[in-house]
């Protein structure tokens, strides 16, 4: 039994594990997590808003309706802006919470490891509702640990026997039949009420049907959000793999301008073949091209940085003195892999992957575990 599973479920937590994950349509409601996770209530950020505000450097979003009645988000909010609009009664999300509190970082870490998931699967969100103010019915593309910190709300949670698994997030409330701590007119028949305080944790699946309602005080509550990848992500990883090596596919297509006549000969010759790329795709490809992509979003260049790389070695320097830090012999074949790394964008990798399609992933690994040793790399998570 995992120990970060049992600080956030205590006693029920072999219950999800053999009733819940990893795909039924089930949720869990625990409480006394705030004894077993002190690290984080009893961080000064978790329930203090003026110091999580003052504190906090992830990305801010707020959502709710505008004058004609339509559902908006708003992201790229400053502290300010986020204080004034939960003055106005307007519900506020502060993303990348892990880099705010670092109880909820190691959270996401054995959460990972007792569920088995890939890194950069967790995204971590703080929730600031005003009093009486939820969200409309809606359900998610993420699974969903949901604890709370300061405040009561209620949930009316559930199972979505409608769409299995959705790729979406889709909201259908109405705000004329909001729920209230005693009622939910638009959730589905059975839908069950869930009262999370602090210390109360919640586990929603993917999909799963949800409404909330504040109660009178403001609630701040955490949310684990889970994107596990499906297997349409893992094949179209490996697929676009394949077809990033053949020039025909790399071809810019000409005249898809609005009101141009597109010629679909070409198109059409390409798409004929691609059956036979796709049977060609074993499981191996397939999970090494989903490692290789995982690998270079985990990892970003550390500010400061330059990497100079020879025939048969590479050096590391800090910038702008150019001291040496430290010097790297190179595997064979790998100096432009490690050139173009240290052209890079510092905060991501990603693109990398359409240059260099045949470098499988344990030879990835260790190319970037070099250079996390060498001080060049460091995680992203």
């Amino acid at each position: 039994m995992g120990e970060t599973l049992v600080q956030l479920l205590g006693d029920r937590a072999a219950e999800f594990l053999s009733e819940c994950w990893p795909n039924a349509q089930r949720h869990v409601f625990a409480t006394g997590a705030r004894e077993r996770l002190p690290a984080l209530y009893d961080d000064p950020c978790a329930a203090d808003l003026v110091r999580l505000l003052e504190a906090h450097r992830g990305p801010i979003a707020a959502q709710g309706f505008d004058g004609l009645g339509q559902y908006r988000v708003e992201s790229g909010l400053d502290a300010q802006t986020a204080s004034a609009l939960l003055r106005f009664g307007v519900p506020v999300q502060l993303y990348q919470a892990q880099r705010t509190i670092p109880a909820i970082r190691n959270l996401e870490r054995g959460l990972r490891g007792d569920l088995g998931l890939p890194a950069s699967t967790i995204d971590s969100m703080i929730f600031v509702s005003p009093p009486g103010r939820g969200v409309l019915r809606h359900f998610d593309d993420k699974d969903a640990w949901i604890l709370g910190l300061s405040g009561h709300k209620v949930l009316w949670v559930a199972p979505n026997h409608d769409v299995p698994f959705p790729a979406w997030i889709e909201l259908v409330g109405r705000a004329s039949r909001a729920a209230t701590s005693t009622d939910a007119p638009d959730m589905p028949t059975g839908a069950v009420r869930v009262e999370v305080g602090p210390g109360d944790c919640l586990y929603l699946p993917r999909g799963y049907w949800h409404e909330s309602a504040n109660g009178e005080e403001p609630c701040f509550s955490l949310t684990l959000a889970l994107h596990r990848p499906t297997l349409l992500d893992l094949c179209l990883d490996a697929l676009r793999d394949k077809l990033l090596k053949l020039p025909a596919f790399r071809e810019p297509f000409p005249g898809l301008g609005p009101g141009l006549q597109v010629s679909t000969d070409g198109l059409a010759r390409l798409l004929e073949h691609l059956p036979g790329h796709l049977a060609e795709l074993d499981p191996e490809s397939v999970l090494d091209a989903y490692a290789r992509r995982s690998l270079l979003r985990d990892h970003r260049v550390v500010a400061g940085r330059s990497l100079e790389v020879g025939d048969g070695h590479a050096v590391v320097s800090s910038e702008p003195d150019g001291e040496e830090l430290a010097g790297i012999e190179l595997l064979p074949g790998t100096a432009p892999v490690l050139r173009a790394i240290s052209r890079a964008n510092v905060t991501s990798l990603a693109a990398l992957r359409k240059q260099f399609p045949d470098v499988d992933a344990p030879t990835l690994g260790s190319i970037l575990e070099v250079l996390v040793e060498a001080d060049f790399l460091e995680s992203a998570l």
